[in-house]
């Protein structure tokens, strides 16, 4: 009976977690050049003069029902970054980065005109 009762449970929890995989289809990446008008508004809201520079898109951690990240700084003070998330070409949410976001290790670029 316990024997059996396991077996069940197992064949419960494979079938759950083959549900879940199958779900989670990859969410295409941003198109940068899409989001530059996004990007100057979040500059101007954080108060980012100078020349401004992204880096990404990247994918978001794996904790973030967001997947994409677009990193943005001002080439005149580097050390103060901002993540900008997306979803597709969707602009969702900004903040500064944070250690999980991993701007602070990315190669940036001018933003294009």
């Amino acid at each position: 009976m316990r024997r059996s009762a396991i077996m069940v449970l197992c064949a419960v929890l494979g079938a759950c977690s083959s549900i879940n995989e199958a779900a989670k289809e990859p969410v295409p990446a941003p198109d940068a050049s899409k989001a530059v008008p996004i990007i100057k508004t979040v500059a101007g809201q954080y108060h980012l003069t100078g020349q401004l520079e992204i880096a990404g898109p990247i994918e978001a951690p794996i904790a973030s029902s967001i997947p994409w990240v677009i990193c943005l700084r001002s080439a005149s003070a580097p050390r103060q970054t901002y993540a900008l998330f997306y979803k597709k070409d969707e602009y969702v949410s900004s903040r500064i980065s944070t250690i999980g976001d991993r701007c602070d290790s990315q190669v940036y670029e001018p933003l294009p005109k």
